[in-house]
């Protein structure tokens, strides 16, 4: 965790705002003893671990990965309503 933020302040890194900025995402630290709202983020992990990486073969490029992993989340994540100002919208949607 402390490659993600400073363990006595809580902050994001300088080198993970960083890759957060490249890929245009926000960083939300769970709250420590908040196994709930962790567990619910490692469970989607070990989903994409299990099901994805796991098949993923050895000789693939780096694009052709995320090709694939953009294929595979697009049924599973990008379907689930979200709340949005207009009311909800899915992210495939927006």
């Amino acid at each position: 965790m402390a490659t993600v933020c400073h363990p006595e302040s809580g902050r994001v890194t300088a080198s993970f705002a960083g890759v957060a900025k490249h890929y245009g995402v926000s960083v939300a630290i769970c709250p420590p003893r908040r196994g709930n709202r962790k567990g619910a983020v490692e469970k989607s992990n070990h989903t994409a671990a299990q099901r994805w990486w796991r098949t993923l073969p050895d000789d693939v490029t780096v694009e052709q990965a995320q090709d694939g992993l953009d294929e595979f989340c697009l049924p599973r994540g990008d379907t689930r309503l979200r709340a949005t100002i207009a009311g909800k919208a899915s992210v495939a949607t927006l």
